[in-house]
């Protein structure tokens, strides 16, 4: 069983690493979460809305489509690396 697998429940992950070796400041991963939710528009019509998280920054954005979402995250991780 691997370290992922051992850890209690809300016990803290810890931060992505870098390199030993490496010059980079920045992790070699990044994490991020989204929530989705069904919005209702009334007269029978709801459309799904979203929000996604930047975990290492805490930048926050919310979005009503899916391009939306990746554009984000790719965004994010051109920034990181």
């Amino acid at each position: 069983m691997d370290e992922f697998h051992r850890r209690l429940p809300g016990e803290p992950v810890p931060q992505p690493s870098v390199a030993a070796n490496s010059t980079e400041s920045q992790p070699r991963s990044q994490l991020f979460t989204v929530r989705v939710w069904r919005e209702e528009l009334g007269e029978g019509r709801s459309e799904w809305r979203g929000q996604v998280r930047h975990v290492l920054s805490g930048e926050t954005r919310y979005f009503r489509d899916w391009p939306s979402l990746v554009t984000f995250i790719v965004e994010r991780t051109a920034m990181a690396g």
